[in-house]
């Protein structure tokens, strides 16, 4: 993970991993990203750079070969004056520039050419791009799409999609409840953690957060469908409205049951509720919910009971619950908060 902190944007472009998590997201890929993202947000632009020369790449030929496509692009960077290697540290910075504008040239000039070689549709080249709406965590935010399809998007939560819009390309990192136009003839498909949920005209919840071992689907109106790719075994399933699918990505298990309307998707509305769930789970959803560092000084000396309904209140006030029922001291200092127990 360490390396790609010194990568600049030919490396990105010739990494097998960065590639492969661009053109073909799995949920291990996402993890990692988005880990290395939130520990290294300086190369945010660069990432956003690469992506769009990767992602503006549509092959509908089946002569695309990616080994082929690495191996071009690193010939290319190797004999035009290396950017990683310069000839000589004393060189002037008008020679550096005028070198590196060359490779830049010798670049553009052989991939154009490889495209085309192997069946690149020319009308499609310049027009797409990767569009990134995300939230930090503490933000929450709604917009439309470009098929007037309604996004709610959760704190700590990323949602990914092409431009122009294409409904079967969208992918999401955390949480988000959507309002899908209706189109028959073109099924929306969100991808988080290589699993897929399809629908026509429907309301839908997705929470799928780095670090939980599920992906969940609440679907409200209409029908959708998951299909979880990773898993050879698994059926696509239909859940039908008023059910929710829990899908654990790693072993596989599968679970329908009804929807908890007081719980399941109320965080859209300002609502934040714990129930059955761990200490180290109420520590990092306050985290993401109100955009703050906790830091725990010592565990607590019971199990762990705390159940609440917050509408649109306070961490104070969250924390002031936890501390009557669960014996929970606290101090709050801008955006850290420190926990201890009696």
């Amino acid at each position: 993970m360490n390396k790609y902190t010194q990568y600049e944007l030919e490396d990105f472009l010739t990494d097998e991993w960065f590639i492969k998590w661009v053109k073909k997201t799995t949920w291990e890929s996402e993890i990692f990203w988005e880990k290395w993202l939130t520990k290294n947000p300086e190369k945010q632009p660069l990432i956003n750079k690469a992506r769009i020369i990767i992602e503006s790449a549509h092959y509908d030929e089946p002569g695309y070969n990616l080994k082929s496509y690495n191996r071009i692009l690193e010939h290319v960077l190797n004999n035009s004056y290396s950017f990683r290697h310069p000839v000589s540290r004393r060189k002037s910075g008008r020679k550096s520039v005028i070198f590196t504008l060359t490779a830049t040239m010798a670049l553009i000039i052989v991939f154009s050419f490889f495209l085309i070689k192997n069946g690149y549709r020319k009308d499609v080249l310049p027009s797409y791009q990767t569009v990134v709406k995300s939230n930090e965590k503490g933000v929450k935010s709604n917009f439309t799409l470009p098929d007037g399809t309604k996004v709610y998007l959760n704190s700590g939560s990323r949602l990914t999609f092409s431009q122009p819009f294409k409904r079967s390309d969208v992918s999401l990192a955390g949480e988000a409840f959507f309002e899908v136009a209706e189109d028959p003839a073109n099924p929306f498909t969100v991808n988080s953690k290589g699993i897929d949920i399809t629908a026509l005209g429907t309301s839908f919840n997705v929470r799928a957060f780095a670090g939980e071992e599920k992906v969940s689907v609440v679907l409200l109106e209409g029908k959708v469908s998951v299909d979880m790719k990773n898993q050879r075994s698994f059926d696509s399933k239909l859940i039908n409205p008023g059910e929710k699918i829990s899908l654990d990505v790693t072993g596989g298990e599968v679970n329908i049951s009804e929807i908890d309307h007081d719980n399941d998707y109320v965080w859209k509305d300002g609502i934040l509720v714990f129930g059955q769930v761990s200490f180290e789970k109420f520590v990092a959803e306050i985290e993401r919910w109100y955009g703050v560092h906790v830091t725990v000084n010592s565990p607590p000396k019971k199990q762990w009971r705390f159940k609440g309904r917050f509408e649109k209140q306070s961490l104070e006030v969250v924390l002031e619950s936890a501390r009557y029922t669960e014996g929970l001291n606290y101090t709050i200092n801008k955006k850290e908060v420190q926990i201890t127990f009696n």
